[in-house]
């Protein structure tokens, strides 16, 4: 037996030197494909702009116009699914042509795109990535809340490029629908879906992704478990207590609830300002605090307790029966007491990892608190200082730098101070006067981290926004907008861009590209 075998491996072996057989071998062909952009994002804008390519294709095998070559390319958002609810495979080619003049139709957002060439001899396929991001007039951009004769009215500035600019007048002018006497904007960014919120007189509600329109169906009181007829929202914030996501509404008086937002089931139910300690009830501020970041961070909600005076925080988002409980400390740069004693004037996240917060006493004194959000939930003291000034007249509003260590604050006599909280013992300096305005809008726009920008994009989170109309002229276009450049070391504020003949601003967010 084992004769035998040996026999066929030798027999095997000679076959393979004495084959002369007459075979036909296919060369592989290296196709490659140039002309493309595929490291960075390709902004347009949909039902205005066309997608066009003109690949440049070369390969190792054929002569031009003998390519025995298919083409195909495909648009699908990031988030699009693969098959539909039957199972079946959607399919998300809009051409088989070598060049592409694709008219854009798609709704605004990130989309992921593949050019596919097939060589139909050798079934050698070679694939080139692209991202486009869509945009519509109103889908990125700084939403303007104006005044119009009681009634409320929205404007839009949208940066094309890094030198043109669009602006959107009165939105809402074709909208039957009346929502009444504008308060404020909220604007809070999560990739599964953002709410871009407008509080007004009447109720709050959140405008449409596509078309910023607002109706009986966006409505925010459809959103809460109990019934409620009116949603009177101070404040509304979507982030990441250690856990997971959470979205957080703040009302005028003091009532907090929250909810998961990826959860599109989920609505707010029973109001959660309870003390963790003693399940006692208390008045929670509009200010919220913490740093849109990644879960990684874990970092907690830093929100301000009233009834007690005394910062709180929120850790744990999976808990229906969560509550608030005291601020947790550990060592860092300073050290101070939690109960402050005072009221809480003004509290925001500034940058990546800071929350800083504002209190005043009843002798006109203003008190710093500087927080800095560490890795596991820990949160340290970094700033404690008193805001030093050599005038006293009231002070209207606030904003934190993102990018500097500056408070920047608004009086009634529309003048706007800079203070370096880096140099704690220099007085705050004079650094814009508005003769004959209202100023009604003094921020920073703090952007989101994780979000793929250019350049002159970022730029923005150093842009001091202020808002503004003209005294006199009535609820017209009278509006004014203001981007100033903050230089480092206190340097003079470089008025970058201004947007005139707006509406009667109220308030000013900024709306980020996404849902």
């Amino acid at each position: 037996m084992k004769q035998w075998i040996v026999l066929g491996i030798i027999l095997g072996c000679l076959s393979c030197f004495d084959d002369k057989g007459n075979y036909d071998y296919i060369p592989m062909n290296e196709i490659e494909v140039s002309g493309i952009p595929e490291d960075t994002w390709i902004e347009m804008r949909t039902y205005v702009d066309t997608l066009r390519f003109s690949p440049i294709i070369t390969n190792s095998l054929y002569k031009d116009g003998e390519e025995p070559f298919t083409y195909e390319w495909k648009l699908m958002g990031l988030n699009s699914q693969a098959a539909d609810t039957t199972g079946e495979p959607i399919d998300y080619t809009i051409s088989r042509t070598k060049d592409l003049n694709y008219p854009l139709t798609e709704k605004s957002g990130d989309y992921c795109g593949f050019f596919w060439v097939r060589d139909t001899i050798t079934g050698i396929a070679k694939k080139q990535d692209f991202y486009v991001r869509l945009k519509t007039s109103v889908s990125e951009g700084w939403m303007i809340l104006c005044d119009e004769n009681g009634e409320a009215r929205l404007d839009m500035v949208s940066h094309i490029s890094e030198t043109e600019d669009e602006i959107s007048r009165n939105i809402w002018a074709d909208n039957d629908f009346t929502i009444g006497r504008p308060i404020r904007l909220c604007f809070s960014y999560l990739l599964q879906g953002s709410s871009r919120l407008v509080r007004t007189e009447n109720g709050t509600w959140n405008m449409e992704t596509e078309t910023l329109a607002v109706g009986p169906d966006t409505d925010m009181s459809l959103m809460f478990g109990l019934p409620m007829s009116v949603v009177d929202m101070a404040n509304h914030t979507i982030c990441i207590p250690r856990t997971t996501r959470v979205e957080l509404m703040v009302m005028d008086n003091g009532v907090l609830y929250k909810r998961n937002p990826i959860d599109y089931g989920d609505v707010f139910g029973d109001p959660i300002n309870y003390a963790a300690e003693t399940y006692e009830e208390f008045v929670c501020s509009p200010y919220m605090g913490c740093p849109y970041g990644s879960s990684s961070l874990e970092a907690s909600v830093i929100l301000y307790d009233e009834t007690n005076q005394c910062f709180r925080e929120l850790v744990d988002s999976y808990s229906a029966w969560n509550y608030p409980q005291e601020l947790q400390l550990s060592s860092g740069t300073v050290s101070f007491d939690i109960h402050t004693g005072m009221e809480l004037l003004f509290m925001e996240t500034a940058g990546d990892i800071y929350t800083y917060a504002i209190c005043g006493d009843n002798v006109n004194r203003q008190i710093i608190y500087g927080f800095e959000h560490g890795q596991g939930g820990f949160t340290y003291p970094r700033v404690y200082t008193e805001l030093k000034r050599n005038e006293r007249d009231p002070i209207l509003k606030f904003a934190f730098s993102p990018i500097n260590n500056y408070l920047f604050y608004l009086t009634n006599k529309n003048e706007v101070y800079q203070f370096d909280m880096d140099d704690p013992q220099t007085p705050a300096k004079l650094v814009l006067t508005f003769p004959g305005e209202q100023v009604s809008v003094l921020k920073f726009n703090r952007l989101i981290g994780y979000t793929a920008y250019q350049p002159w994009q970022l730029e923005r989170e150093n842009m001091l926004v202020v808002g503004s109309y003209k005294d006199g002229v009535g609820d017209g276009e009278s509006g004014i907008m203001r981007l100033y450049e903050v230089p480092r070391l206190m340097g003079d504020l470089v008025l970058r861009k201004e947007f005139t003949s707006l509406g009667k601003i109220v308030d000013i967010v900024y709306r980020e590209a996404g849902k």
